[in-house]
C-alpha cells in the first residue's frame, strides 16, 4: 500500500475523527483528504481538508491522484425531514461514486449499520453477511443504508478491478456516542417495551475505527459485519444499565407513545425505530 492516498469524505464526524490519527500514524499512507461541511477539531499532519458539501461542489477537483475513499459523510439518526436526510445519504453517495469514476478510484469503503438486515423475530442469531436485507417498513436511515450499499455494488460491478467495502457495522459505544442506537443500548432511551428480550451486541468506537483502517489496508471486497464478537443477553445488558424505574408498556402503547412524541419534536426517537 505504499504512497496510498486516502479521501475520507464526513472526516469531521464522530467514525471520522478516529480513524484520522490511525491513517496518520500509517506510513504506507502518503496523503488524506479531508471532506466535510465543518471544520475538524483534529487536524493531522498528512491532511489537506476541504471544507466543501458532497452534494454541491465538484469533488474530481479534491479527489485527483486518490487512490480509496471512506465514505463516512451521512445522517446517522433520523431526521423529521426525510426528503433531507434521502438526499444527504443517497444523493451524497451518488455524488461521490460519480467523482469516483471520473477521477479513477480503485477502491471505496462505505460503512453502513447491522439495521440494513432490519428487526424481525425470525433473524438467525448470530445473523451473517448471508442474511437477506430486510429493512423495517419506515425506518429510513436502514433503507438508505441498503440503497447506498447498493449503489456501491453497482459501481463495484460496472469496471473490473474496482474494490467496493460495504462494512455492516453494530451500534456503536464509547466517548462522543450520540446516535439513536448508542443511546438506547447504553440505557438513555427510558422506554421499556413489555416482553421483549433480544440479545444486545455492539462495536466499540475505536474498534471501528480499526475495522474501516484494515479495509483500506487490505483488499476487503464485498460486504463485512463488524461488531464486538459474540452478544450479551437481555438480562445481562438490563443489568449492567441504571436501575429501571418505569414498568414496561405494550408494543401498541409504546408506538403510539413515540409516535406523539416524534411528530411533536419532543422526542429523537421515531416510532418506526421500535422493533
Amino acid at each position: 500500500m505504499a504512497g496510498t492516498n486516502i479521501a475520507v469524505t464526513g472526516v469531521s464526524g464522530f467514525l471520522g475523527q478516529r480513524l484520522l490519527p490511525l491513517l496518520d500514524a500509517n506510513p504506507a499512507v502518503e496523503r488524506i483528504v479531508g471532506i466535510d461541511v465543518r471544520d475538524p477539531a483534529r487536524r493531522a499532519r498528512k491532511l489537506t481538508f476541504h471544507r466543501v458539501d458532497v452534494l454541491n461542489a465538484d469533488l474530481a477537483v479534491f479527489l485527483r491522484g486518490v487512490d480509496t475513499i471512506v465514505h463516512l459523510a451521512a445522517v446517522v439518526s433520523p431526521l423529521l425531514d426525510d426528503a433531507l436526510m434521502t438526499r444527504v445519504n443517497c444523493g451524497g453517495t451518488r455524488r461521490v461514486l460519480e467523482a469516483a469514476t471520473a477521477t479513477n478510484v480503485r477502491k471505496v469503503i462505505r460503512p453502513s449499520s447491522a439495521s440494513i438486515y432490519g428487526a424481525w423475530v425470525n433473524n438467525p442469531v448470530p445473523i451473517t453477511e448471508d442474511a437477506p436485507l430486510r429493512p423495517n417498513p419506515g425506518f429510513l436511515p436502514a433503507i438508505l443504508d441498503a440503497e447506498s450499499e447498493r449503489l456501491v455494488a453497482q459501481w463495484h460491478d460496472e469496471r473490473a478491478g474496482r474494490i467496493a467495502t460495504r462494512l455492516r457495522i453494530a451500534p456503536v459505544v464509547g466517548p462522543g456516542a450520540h446516535s439513536l442506537f448508542a443511546a438506547i443500548v447504553t440505557g438513555q432511551v427510558p422506554l421499556h417495551v413489555r416482553n421483549v428480550a433480544p440479545p444486545v451486541q455492539v462495536v466499540h468506537v475505536e474498534d471501528a475505527a480499526s475495522a474501516i483502517a484494515a479495509a483500506i489496508e487490505h483488499d476487503l471486497d464485498g460486504v463485512y459485519n463488524a461488531a464486538a464478537d459474540g452478544w450479551i443477553s437481555h438480562e445481562d445488558w438490563q443489568a449492567l444499565l441504571p436501575r429501571r424505574h418505569l414498568p414496561g408498556v405494550p408494543y401498541e402503547a409504546a408506538e403510539r407513545m413515540l409516535h406523539a412524541l416524534w411528530t411533536s419534536g419532543l422526542a429523537d426517537v421515531p416510532p418506526t425505530a421500535l422493533p
